[in-house]
């Protein structure tokens, strides 16, 4: 007997990358999911960020494509 999806009105799925460009490229050719939109946080860009209750500055680079209403995102750190 299969189960009811659980999750019925998914928006966003945010995928963790160790390398976007090559990430994007595989997901464009592999399953037409782009154009990607890319942004880079620097430490400087991002305020007040917790991470174990401390103070954390990251650095990221996203990427971000819409297929139908769902928003695929794409996430590389750049630190640790």
């Amino acid at each position: 007997m299969s189960r009811k999806p659980v999750f019925t009105e998914t928006m966003q799925i945010g995928i963790v990358v160790r390398d976007l460009d090559a990430t994007m490229r595989r997901y464009v050719d592999n399953y037409g999911i782009g154009p990607w939109q890319v942004h880079q946080f620097k430490r400087e860009d991002v305020k007040e960020w917790l991470e174990h209750g401390q103070p954390v500055e990251p650095s990221t680079r996203i990427a971000t494509a819409l297929v139908g209403h769902m928003q695929w995102e794409l996430i590389q750190p750049l630190d640790d």
